[in-house]
């Protein structure tokens, strides 16, 4: 069953019927909220017909956005109180970190200021940095295949298939 309001606001999904029927909820912002608009503002699952009913029972996000539509941040409440996922770009609205705080199963730092370095004219990985040790990124790309990360400290034999997709990768460590 799906149930919409006007403009497409809100609206539930459910599969299954009873007690083992799950519901997806998705409600977004107004359209005149600040660069929010339409955009989705939380989505919930749950157990809508148990007793009592549990809406939040398997995830429940909240989002927000930057003016230019890239997502900044998204709450887990079912991961933390919440678990709060941010979001870094550049200039040319490239993703260039992510970091979760606040998380029950764990947080991470992905980010610029963790160590993570890109290449600015590609925007691929180029370093990352941890626990003091800098990995550099070099990338393959063999007649427009796909772009495969391989740090510089291991030596990688790529094969590709007849359709010119990856098709395996060894990893060898370089000894000094």
């Amino acid at each position: 069953m799906r149930r919409l309001t006007a403009f497409h606001k809100s609206f539930a999904r459910t599969l299954g019927t009873g007690t083992t029927a799950v519901q997806t909820q998705y409600n977004y912002y107004e359209w005149d909220v600040d660069y929010q608009g339409g955009r989705l503002q939380w989505l919930k699952s749950g157990t809508p017909n148990t007793t009592p009913a549990n809406p939040t029972a398997f995830q429940h996000f909240e989002h927000s956005y930057s003016a230019v539509g890239n997502v900044m941040s998204i709450s887990d409440y079912k991961m933390g109180n919440p678990q709060t996922q941010t979001f870094t770009y550049d200039a040319l609205d490239r993703l260039t970190g992510a970091k979760a705080v606040g998380g029950s199963q764990g947080n991470y730092d992905e980010s610029v200021s963790s160590g993570l370095g890109y290449n600015y004219n590609t925007g691929n990985l180029a370093t990352k940095t941890k626990d003091g040790t800098t990995q550099m990124y070099t990338y393959v790309d063999t007649q427009f295949k796909e772009k495969s990360p391989t740090p510089t400290n291991c030596v990688s034999s790529i094969q590709f298939n007849d359709t010119g997709c990856r098709s395996e990768i060894t990893w060898k460590k370089r000894h000094h």
